[in-house]
């Protein structure tokens, strides 16, 4: 571990008590059957029955979301927080599996491995989750699913449309001064990068889905027992006027769609409203307000 990443770290554990601190500074990590690493937060008084598994986005590790995992852990909810396999998967035949099958199999392997049923996924993760339920829909037949800044949801992509959103995302994330954790020295925007650069025909096939594929959300509803949204507010990613009318059929069909805020005085004056800061990654920027709200309509 670089002393950035200890640096990184460090600045998270300290904003919890001992208990949740030592898991942050001293993960135990696992590798699942198909490949994936992971770590499981563990919280010292349960609120939750089950594990949550947070399946992330494009290109995000461990160390994009231990802020996330530790905040849950904190609230009372067992986290299995999931890094990736960049490796290509093949069929029985040998042929290469379509990218969000590859992944699906490869997560659906470590909530065989853990139990963890309680899916979240994060932007691209979304699109994973979704293909996980329509593979295993007898699985999450009962179970509340959650989809963060879920990507899929916009209407007729093109390259250039979600390259701009990139860009204003970028941009919305350089601010170093966040309420709760800070990221200065671009510790999570590196690691995504390695991640990235590990199998670059598999990242291009990975944005080709971001482009191209689209969650049924009609359908989605249909097979779990609960389906939750979570938006930012200023996610320049994924922005809300895009999302909103997918996301406005999908709670005609029965979901819920919600989107994390918090007071005026949070943080000591630093946020000028409570929905400030809330940029595609919030749940790692600003952990508290997004489990909380997370949590609350988890109910």
């Amino acid at each position: 571990m670089s002393s950035r990443t200890e640096e990184y770290v460090a600045q998270i554990a300290s904003h919890f008590p001992d208990e949740i601190a030592e898991q942050v500074l001293n993960p135990t990590p696992q590798v699942s059957e198909s490949g994936i690493p992971y770590v499981r937060f563990r919280a010292p008084q349960p609120t939750q029955d089950g594990a949550f598994l947070l399946v992330p986005g494009f290109g995000e590790g461990i160390i994009n979301k231990i802020s996330f995992a530790a905040e849950m852990a904190y609230r009372g909810a067992d986290m299995v927080l999931a890094g990736q396999n960049r490796g290509t998967g093949r069929d029985e035949d040998g042929e290469r599996l379509d990218v969000l099958e590859n992944h699906a199999q490869r997560y659906q392997g470590i909530v065989d491995e853990t139990g963890a049923r309680k899916l979240l996924g994060h932007s691209f993760g979304a699109q994973i989750v979704d293909r996980m339920v329509r593979e295993h829909p007898e699985l999450y037949a009962d179970e509340t699913v959650g989809l963060l800044a879920p990507s899929g949801t916009i209407a007729d992509q093109t390259s250039l449309r979600i390259t701009t959103q990139w860009l204003r995302m970028m941009r919305s994330e350089s601010n170093p001064r966040r309420p709760e954790v800070s990221d200065p020295k671009g510790v999570t925007g590196q690691a995504s990068a390695m991640e990235l650069s590990k199998n670059v025909p598999l990242t291009i096939r990975e944005m080709l889905a971001l482009r191209d594929r689209e969650i049924d959300y009609d359908t989605l509803t249909q097979l779990v027992g609960r389906l939750l949204v979570v938006t930012y507010a200023e996610d320049y990613m994924f922005p809300d006027n895009l999302l909103e009318p997918r996301l406005a059929r999908a709670v005609k069909a029965g979901a819920t769609w919600i989107m994390p805020h918090n007071s005026a005085s949070f943080a000591s004056g630093l946020l000028k409203n409570g929905r400030e800061g809330a940029v595609h990654d919030d749940e790692q920027y600003n952990p508290s307000r997004v489990v909380s709200a997370l949590l609350d309509a988890w109910q």
